[in-house]
């Protein structure tokens, strides 16, 4: 990204990034134009003094992991999130998968579902997600993520509204699984029931507790901000000190039983970017977009359906079908993008509205919140941003 004699370069990956004069990085440009290492770039320069200030940015950069290249290295995904049910035990007013109440059946059956994994597994991704629907409402479970323990080495993660974790499972989950998620959406009995019912709350409290009694570390609870918990945050946070829990604020899409709840869910909080940084903060405070749906991770639905991420899981951005996928991999998007093919027009250097602006990398973490804005509600956005963000180039 160029301003005036100012130059950044960004690290995709990371979100990490350098700011330098025009006149330097034009030497790693050119050094880079010319398959140059360091060390003959270094021999470039006039005198001692220039070939110390060289070596000074380049191992500023060697710091955000700008020098590193892909040659010869397998693709690597960090994450696949597979749904094992449609079926839930809870009607969350803002389920945007419309996850199943009361149903007895699902999409695959005990072997269907260990062969997809089989195909997950094959495909190398660092970690796992098991989730639904709620993963527990199934009855070959256990037998199911028994499978995926003993056939996959790396992390496995349960996504679960927490409210089937008791004192006589606790512990066999513990075993099985390296982390938990588990949603929330609120701060007490009267917020969260708002969303996801009466009771839960308490269910969800109360399997926390069992997971740090049998030590559980790694346990996240999950807030997606609406209308009504979103003023809330402060307290959202404070809840999760006292339950020892990592806090994770999640944006809302509204597809699904989101969309037949949308004036009820969405308010102006919703469709604004929720970064907040104070107006004297040091620019170090802003991370550049790291979204890599579908490059670094894919989600898999009940049906088997795979898309880039669970923000875009809409029928026109469709991959393909673990039924029919022998080699996942094959799907994945590329390292000039670091997006799914099917999700480049949403690349912030791409975007219709955003790819002549010298802030756009920094105006979007979760790109699926360009979808659906209105011009009037881009415009507002777009003004609000360019006054918060213009510190980068400070």
């Amino acid at each position: 990204m160029e301003r005036n004699e100012k130059v950044i370069f960004l690290n995709r990956l990371s979100g990490k990034w350098i700011k330098l004069p025009k006149e330097t990085a034009k030497f790693f440009d050119y050094a880079n134009e010319n398959n140059l290492n360091l060390n003959q770039l270094k021999g470039m320069m006039y005198d001692e003094e220039d070939s110390e200030y060289i070596d000074s940015i380049a191992s500023k950069l060697k710091e955000i992991n700008f020098f590193a290249y892909q040659e010869d290295k397998e693709h690597k995904i960090d994450n696949i999130s597979y749904s094992i049910t449609h079926r839930c035990n809870l009607k969350c007013i803002h389920c945007m998968v419309n996850a199943d109440y009361g149903s007895s059946s699902d999409y695959f059956s005990t072997n269907e579902v260990i062969e997809n994994l089989d195909k997950i597994i094959k495909a190398k991704p660092d970690s796992i997600t098991i989730t639904g629907g709620e993963p527990l409402v199934r009855k070959d479970f256990f037998e199911i993520s028994e499978y995926l323990r003993r056939n996959y080495t790396g992390r496995v993660g349960l996504m679960t509204n927490g409210t089937l974790i008791n004192a006589s499972n606790v512990e066999r989950l513990n075993n099985l699984y390296d982390s938990f998620d588990i949603s929330i959406d609120g701060v007490n009995e009267e917020t969260c029931s708002l969303i996801r019912g009466k009771g839960v709350f308490e269910k969800v409290v109360n399997s926390i507790q069992y997971l740090k009694k049998v030590g559980a570390k790694k346990i996240s609870t999950s807030m997606v901000l609406t209308e009504d918990n979103a003023k809330y945050t402060d307290e959202y946070f404070a809840l999760n000190e006292e339950l020892g829990t990592r806090p994770m604020l999640r944006a809302m899409s509204i597809y699904g039983r989101a969309a037949e709840n949308k004036s009820v869910l969405l308010s102006e909080h919703t469709k604004k970017q929720s970064q907040s940084v104070p107006k004297n903060s040091s620019n170090s405070k802003f991370k550049c977009c790291t979204c890599t749906a579908g490059y670094n991770q894919l989600v898999i639905e009940a049906n088997g359906e795979i898309y880039p991420c669970n923000m875009f899981c809409q029928k026109k951005y469709i991959l393909g079908n673990i039924r029919d996928e022998i080699e996942i991999r094959k799907i994945l998007g590329n390292e000039k993008t670091f997006l799914s093919k099917n999700l480049e027009e949403f690349s912030p250097d791409k975007y219709k509205n955003c790819k002549n602006c010298d802030l756009t990398w920094f105006c979007w973490s979760c790109l699926q919140k360009m979808e659906n804005l209105t011009d009037s509600e881009f415009k507002e956005r777009c003004a609000s941003q360019k006054q918060l963000l213009e510190a980068v180039w400070g």
